[in-house]
């Protein structure tokens, strides 16, 4: 069973076009990472052309996801490439600040 996680940021002040563009480009190797990791069901909304919001469900879990993704030299690449893009909310551990789910409806399967 996965795990489903959700999380949110800020992009800088006008950047929202590119940080699109980029990811509409996005790299093989960052995809096969991803797939490696386990992530799947990731999908990234904007708002207000300033903030981000992310959901992605990561098999076994975010934890373990999370290990691989850290690990990876694409990941590192890809942070550095959206550096000046992104102004990154994170905690005291310098990880992302993940959100509650308060309410799921998956419908009748």
């Amino acid at each position: 069973m996965s795990e489903r996680i959700a999380f949110v940021f800020e992009l800088k002040p006008g950047a929202l076009p590119e940080y699109k563009r980029r990811h509409d480009e996005i790299w093989p190797e960052m995809t096969a990472m991803l797939d490696e990791a386990g992530v799947g069901d990731f999908s990234i909304f904007a708002w207000q052309d300033r903030y981000v919001f992310a959901v992605l469900e990561a098999e076994p879990d975010f934890a373990t996801a999370n290990e691989v993704m850290r690990a990876s030299p694409v990941q590192e690449r890809w942070e550095a490439f959206l550096a000046d893009t992104i102004a990154w909310q994170l905690d005291e551990n310098d990880q992302l600040q993940l959100l509650q789910e308060v309410f799921r409806h998956d419908g009748a399967r």
